[in-house]
């Protein structure tokens, strides 16, 4: 009767992990990770005594185990609704940092975890019920020891065969990681290394243009910043009537700015960490942990040190304590000059997880005025954090009115938490225009990565009641990007599709560093080109995946990658998708690429070795 029980509520852990893991649709393996559960509850229970002390120290045990499995189920489900993926062993290593995320980690928490908790704990309450009631029959439960183990085996082989169902799809190994230069192994396939050597080619050229916009920022100070899940879907919409970002909406449709509407985040599992990478380096993120914690003492030439090849002073600027993911260490390692986190601010008001924006740009603007003082240009980074869930804002900071329904609800949660980051930008600027920086300064401001995630189910119901429409991949990643360029009037709307890689080569272009060498894998979005741009997810979506003007292409997570979908973004209908089925190669070639151009740490030495031919 207990292995009843059991097996009743693991049964029910499984079906909820189906319709928790998107990865995780084949129903047999389900049933075969519950066989073997079952059987590790079986060989406990079959050592049963007529000692009633040994019982109750084995039933202790069994109630521990089944604690193990359901705290080991919600945290791998919480994880994988946050970042589309079951966690890495890097990842892993990062869980001392959850103690600062509490919060955040409890607002992903759903009806299905409470429900399988509360199981569990009646599970165990009728464990202990039977014990009491029942004597204990040794002999009867022995004999469940070789059916367990047997089932047991099975179970794992069936596992092991189909394992490949339940995880990230691996790209195939494209030949030795171990290799040190450009000039690349007999030992390779000729193909790949033919492939490789043109796409370095292509990397390095992305520099070499000059169009109407080349150089409008020309000689100006360089004001960067990521904002903390600020989502495009926000912008330029009214919620009751109410505008969700007035300033915002205003800025982007400046004569001095360029608004990027179609603009997509692509980063790794770090997310905020990760958004910073990708659109300081123009790098692809990693699946394997943050990248910047990765590849933090590769020789990276990027925007920090084009700037500072420019005679830029270079400052990196976050509220929240440098300990977090080691923002600290990383900062001063890839080459900032000066380092403003959490320890050099006035915590003097805090929202959520730290310094509110508003005491956050209050604070930076007289760090800008004491760098305008001097006589060098400089670049200033700057990472937000108000806007970060569970968008807890105190009650007088909100500013938008909800309906009941979306009260205590993330969703509305996000509304007030963008209006009011909204408002403290606002604030920075009229700053800068006050203390005369403005009109030199070119302004830069993009999100991080999405706010409302695809993956927890009310926040997928809440955005596509707000959108009228199913909420998908491209809405959840779409953030915005604008630059601002006081006294240009060249500004427009860019209706392109873009990504955080292309944010690099469009400043290049705008601070007329045209001159620089690096490799980058995104774009200029102010260029015209003759193909397409097209960018290649590998969080939430599979990587094989991509998102063109009109596509959006979802890899099937199932072994049959003929399952996949191709929608169209405009219409919005399913398509065809056997067209597109055949990118996929190239989307994981480009993905691969990257990451082993970083894990060697050859872009060094790659753009070194241009450089000297430039100069021959």
């Amino acid at each position: 009767m207990t292995i009843l029980i059991i097996l009743a509520y693991l049964l029910a852990l499984n079906f909820s992990i189906g319709q928790s893991f998107i990865a995780n649709k084949q129903v047999l393996i389900l049933l075969s990770l519950t066989v073997i559960e079952t059987a590790v509850f079986s060989l406990i229970l079959a050592y049963k005594t007529k000692k009633q002390t040994t019982n109750k120290i084995q039933n202790i045990i069994v109630s521990l185990v089944l604690l193990l499995i359901t705290f080991t189920y919600n945290s791998l489900s919480l994880y994988y609704s946050q970042y589309g993926e079951l966690p890495t062993k890097a990842m892993l290593k990062q869980s001392g940092n959850l103690k600062a995320v509490v919060p955040a980690v409890m607002a992903l928490v759903q009806k299905r975890h409470l429900i399988i908790s509360l199981l569990m704990l009646l599970t165990i309450f009728m464990i202990f019920i039977l014990a009491k009631k029942s004597e204990t029959n040794n002999k009867v439960n022995r004999k469940l020891m070789p059916i367990s183990l047997f089932a047991s085996v099975l179970a794992l082989v069936f596992v092991f065969i189909n394992f490949n169902n339940l995880h990230q799809a691996k790209a195939s190994s494209h030949g030795p990681d171990n290799l040190s230069s450009i000039d690349f192994t007999d030992t390779e396939n000729k193909t790949l290394a033919d492939k490789r050597q043109k796409k370095i080619k292509e990397l390095l050229n992305k520099t070499k243009h000059t169009n109407a916009y080349t150089g409008l920022g020309k000689n100006r100070n360089l004001i960067v910043i990521q904002v903390e899940s600020l989502q495009n879907t926000f912008l330029n919409k009214t919620y009751m009537d109410q505008e969700i970002t007035p300033f915002l909406n205003s800025l982007s449709h400046s004569p001095d700015s360029f608004y990027f509407n179609d603009y997509m985040n692509l980063t790794g599992t770090g997310n905020t960490l990760d958004a910073e990478f990708v659109s300081l380096n123009s790098m692809y993120g990693n699946l394997e942990g943050p990248s910047f914690q990765k590849y933090k003492n590769n020789e990276l030439y990027g925007l920090i040190g084009m700037a500072k090849n420019k005679g830029y002073r270079t400052s990196y600027m976050h509220g929240y304590t440098g300990e977090f993911y080691h923002r600290d260490q990383i900062s001063k390692a890839v080459g900032f000059d000066e380092i403003y986190l959490g320890e050099n601010y006035k915590q003097d008001d805090l929202i959520g997880m730290g310094l509110a924006d508003e005491s956050f740009f209050k604070q930076n603007l007289e760090i800008i005025k004491k760098l305008n003082d001097r006589d060098q240009p400089f670049f200033s980074f700057m990472v937000t954090l108000s806007n970060h869930i569970p968008y807890d804002l105190p009650q007088e900071k909100r500013q938008i009115k909800l309906s009941p329904e979306d009260k205590k609800s993330v969703f509305g949660g996000t509304l007030n938490t963008h209006r009011y980051t909204d408002k403290a930008l606002k604030d920075f600027i009229e700053g800068l225009k006050e203390a005369g920086i403005y009109e030199d300064s070119v302004i830069v401001i993009y999100g991080d990565h999405y706010a409302m995630n695809i993956n927890t189910e009310d926040q997928r119901n809440a955005m596509t009641k707000f959108l009228g429409r199913e909420y998908n991949y491209d809405d959840m990643f779409n953030v915005p990007l604008i630059i601002n360029i006081p006294g240009s009037k060249k500004g427009f709307v860019c209706e392109d599709i873009g990504s955080q890689l292309d944010i690099l080569p469009t400043l290049v272009n705008i601070m007329g560093w045209n001159d620089e060498t690096a490799l980058l894998f995104g774009r200029d979005l102010l260029e015209k080109y003759e193909d397409e741009n097209i960018l290649y997810p590998q969080t939430h979506m599979l990587k094989g995946s991509y998102i063109k003007k009109d596509e959006l292409f979802i890899r099937s997570r199932t072994a049959d990658i003929k399952e996949s979908t191709l929608i169209d973004r405009k219409s919005r209908q399913v398509l065809d998708n056997t067209k597109a089925l055949k990118k996929i190669p190239q989307a994981e070639f480009e993905i691969d690429f990257c990451k082993y151009l970083l894990d060697n740490n050859l872009l060094g030495k790659i753009r070194q070795e241009h450089i000297d031919k430039e100069i021959k």
